[in-house]
């Protein structure tokens, strides 16, 4: 009996709790073939593909927490052995003030004044601390007409109410 109370805490110590924010899936995940992976505490992992563009499949990691997806770990179509990408599509993963479904306002200065060109109907933005992530921010219920849609140049015409919908790591 005295054993079980060591032995869970040898299991909880061997597994990563994903807490580390965007640095620590960085640091865990970016470039990492997809069979040496770590197990995250909460969360349950499943192997999936991803459809793009002109029917260009990839392979990804999904990793949900109470049956909602959290993130995606992404390969390329061009390397399905390793993680390229990191997808992040829930709160649950924040680096200070920056998580999903945080408000513009809130994260004004952490992201770079320059915009980076996206596609029609895209909004991203770069984050201060590190080059290699991407904010999205979600457009969707604006008006048809805004101008969002097509692009803006200065952070001052974004409204502070737009959320964010991904984080996105290269």
């Amino acid at each position: 009996m005295k054993y079980i109370p060591i032995l869970s805490i040898l299991l909880l110590a061997g597994c990563s709790t994903g807490n580390n924010g965007l640095a620590g899936l960085k640091r865990e995940l970016l470039g990492k073939n997809f069979d040496s992976l770590p197990v995250y505490r909460g969360y349950f992992a499943r192997d999936t593909i991803l459809e793009g563009d002109e029917g260009i499949r990839w392979k990804a990691k999904a990793y949900y927490s109470d049956s909602a997806l959290v993130f995606l770990a992404e390969a390329s179509w061009e390397d399905a052995r390793k993680v390229h990408r990191i997808t992040i599509l829930g709160p649950q993963i924040k680096d200070g003030r920056l998580f999903v479904d945080q408000r513009f306002r809130d994260i004004r200065e952490l992201v770079l004044d320059k915009i980076p060109s996206s596609p029609d109907g895209y909004l991203f933005l770069t984050y201060k601390k590190d080059t290699a992530i991407s904010i999205q921010l979600d457009i969707a219920g604006e008006a048809s007409g805004s101008p969002l849609f097509d692009g803006v140049s200065e952070l001052g015409k974004i409204p502070d109410t737009l959320r964010v919908a991904s984080i996105v790591i290269l």
